[in-house]
C-alpha cells in the first residue's frame, strides 16, 4: 500500500488536473461517467507524481510547484483532447505528453 505521502501526492496531482480540465472544458459537458472520469484522473496523476519522482531522482528539488506548473497543463492537455476525439485519451498518450509538458515548462527532464 502508498504511504500517506504518496496518496497526498496523487490526491494534489488529481485536482489539479481536474481543475486544469475545467478551465479548458466544464466538468459538466463531459459526456461519460462522472466517476469513470474521476478514476482517469487518478490514474494519470498517478503517473505524473511517477513523472515527478524521476524528475527529482534525475535533476533534484525544484522551487516550481509541480501541480501548478504541470498538472494544471496536462488537465487543460486531456480536455482537449477529450473534445478532438469525443473520448479520453489513453493512459500510453498520457505519459508520452507529460515529457512535453514539462520540456514547455522550461524544466529539465
Amino acid at each position: 500500500m502508498a504511504n500517506q505521502g504518496d496518496i497526498r501526492a496523487v490526491a494534489i496531482s488529481a485536482a489539479a488536473i481536474a481543475i486544469g480540465f475545467n478551465q479548458r472544458l466544464s466538468l459538466g459537458d463531459y459526456k461519460g461517467g462522472h466517476v469513470e472520469l474521476y478514476q482517469f484522473f487518478a490514474d494519470v496523476a498517478g503517473e505524473s507524481v511517477a513523472a515527478m519522482a524521476a524528475f527529482v531522482k534525475q535533476f533534484g528539488p525544484w522551487s516550481g510547484v509541480w501541480a501548478y506548473d504541470i498538472d494544471d497543463e496536462f488537465g487543460r492537455w486531456i480536455a482537449g483532447r477529450y473534445s478532438e476525439l469525443g473520448k479520453l485519451p489513453d493512459i500510453a498518450a498520457c505519459k508520452a505528453k507529460l515529457p512535453v509538458i514539462v520540456k514547455r515548462a522550461d524544466l529539465p527532464f
